[in-house]
């Protein structure tokens, strides 16, 4: 400042040098003191997970501004504040905090992990046969339900259902982090042998759903005398 009255001073060692009209000049300094001291603590440097939030809390001031360092606008006036960092890997945030006249500035840095656990695709099987499962992306692995498999805490268990079943995966990467998946094994049952539709409702109905997996299939019924009694088309198990 160059006016003979200085204000807006922060608390410190302030020099001043005066010089008169005959360009003589002498030099002093003062110490301004203040009740108050502000020094702004946006935290420890962090780690978070994937998709996870974090609180962070402010100190040193009394008003608070919270920017995206490269932002000039701040996200946050609060000094307690909980968010998901918008991008994976380093994500740098100042902290202005201030009282009266004094601000102080400080940074911290939140590192989210990048977490990729896949249970892998949906598999389909023939009945009384197993399915190999291989998820990636963890270090740790829990498979439910453990009933119809040979290991359910590997990455490639063998899955062995009688029926379509639903396997749900929870894994942990190397960094600790923690995801869930889940994938389906699709059984096909044998094609039944024979078909009474008689009204007694057992084996009135003949279903052959595991057609959908063999679309140029033909589909030919015969009664017990060997004469053919229904015949579809190639591709068509509707046609007569």
């Amino acid at each position: 400042q160059t006016d003979s009255v200085a204000s807006n001073l922060c608390i410190g060692v302030h020099a001043v040098t005066v010089t008169d009209n005959n360009d003589c000049s002498i030099a002093d300094s003062t110490i301004i003191t203040y009740n108050t001291y502000v020094n702004a603590n946006a935290g420890l440097d962090t780690s978070i997970c994937q998709d996870d939030s974090i609180t962070m809390v402010a100190f040193g001031g009394t008003n608070y501004e919270w920017f995206y360092i490269g932002d000039s606008i701040a996200f946050s006036n609060n000094d307690t504040i909980s968010f998901a960092p918008p991008a994976l890997g380093n994500n740098q945030y100042m902290l202005v905090a201030s009282e009266a006249t004094c601000s102080d500035t400080d940074s911290v840095s939140i590192y989210m992990i990048s977490v990729n656990i896949e249970a892998g695709p949906d598999v389909s099987i023939h009945e009384g046969t197993c399915a190999a499962l291989n998820a990636t992306g963890g270090v740790y692995y829990s498979w439910t339900p453990i009933e119809t498999l040979n290991d359910p805490g590997i990455a490639n268990p063998e899955a062995c259902p009688i029926e379509t079943t639903t396997y749900y995966l929870t894994a942990t990467n190397d960094s600790g982090c923690p995801a869930t998946d889940s994938l389906t094994v699709i059984v096909i049952h044998g094609i039944p042998d024979g078909i009474t539709p008689n009204g007694d409702n057992y084996n009135d109905v003949w279903e052959l759903s595991m057609l959908n997996f063999y679309p140029e299939s033909a589909v030919r019924i015969y009664n017990r005398w060997g004469e053919k009694v229904f015949e579809s088309k190639r591709g068509d198990k509707y046609s007569t």
